[in-house]
Parts: C-alpha cells; structure tokens; sequence
C-alpha cells in the first residue's frame, strides 16, 4: 500500500519529523507540530487520521493541509479526536471546511471520540449535528462503511 508523501507541497511552511513505518494496522505516517500531532493509518477500510493536542489559530491550517495531502480518494475518511485537548474557533473552521470539502467531492467526513473542549465548541457553534460524530473509530467506520455503495459484479 503506498503512503502519499507530504514532501511534495503538502507542508511546506512545517518543519516535522515524519517517518514512515508499517505496524500491525497498516502504514502509518507522522508528522508532529507542537502542541498538534497528526498521525495517518492508511487501512484496509479507509483512511484513519489520529489528532492529538490542540487545533488553533496556529496549526489550524496545518491540519486542513494534513488532511487534504493523506487522505485516498474515494476512500473513507474518519478523524479520531479522542486525543485533541483543544479547539477553538480556527479549528472549528477547519474541521467546517473539510466536511464541506468532502461533501462536494461526495464523500463524507466521520469524527470519532470527540471530547471535553472540542465537544463543546462543536455543541456551542451548533455544529454538532450538522457533522458526521461518533462515539468511537470503530463506528465511524462502520456506519461509514454501511452507507457505502456494493461492489458491482461482472455477469460470468
């Protein structure tokens, strides 16, 4: 399975650390911006992106850059926010456009383990059911994976 760089003018204003290994799960791929860590697990039932940290005024475009340059085409897209401490209105905004993004490209953005303080701004902005939110990865990918069209089959 490849891994899409981020070399190639996805960050270029982000000094990162980025390495590429294969775990249990899949590829993964790092980059991490004090105080945001970005991590993509390009897996078998689409494309995990773990955010930690806080999403601000700061790094709040690099997680819409992030996103944008990890994610596969076609496949489904979950963030796992159970690790993000913050988020104020920068990243509320980046998180708008990312949904609006893959809503026009006819896919859909799944959030996974949303908690405290992002929870809240989310509820606060009235957001919260406008967005795909769900308790854990695991069903974000499974109602995701259930509005999926079959496969089609060749006639034999």
């Amino acid at each position: 399975m490849a891994i899409r760089s981020t070399h190639h003018g996805c960050l270029p204003h982000v000094r990162h650390r980025r390495t590429a290994r294969h775990g249990p799960v899949g590829p993964r791929v790092e980059v991490a911006v004090a105080p945001l860590s970005l991590v993509c697990r390009l897996l078998p039932a689409g494309d995990l992106i773990i955010v930690a940290g806080e999403a601000d005024s700061a790094n709040a475009d690099r997680l819409e850059s992030f996103v944008d340059c990890m994610r596969r085409p076609g496949e489904v897209l979950v963030l796992d926010l159970e690790g993000l401490t913050f988020m104020d209105s920068s990243g509320l905004h980046a998180l708008l456009r990312l949904n609006a993004a893959a809503r026009e490209r006819g896919e859909g953005l799944h959030l996974a383990a949303v908690r405290d303080v992002p929870g809240r701004v989310l509820q606060i902005a009235g957001v919260w059911f406008a967005l795909n939110i769900h308790p854990s990865v695991e069903e974000a990918f499974a109602v995701a994976l259930s509005f999926r069209d079959p496969p089609v089959r060749e006639p034999q």
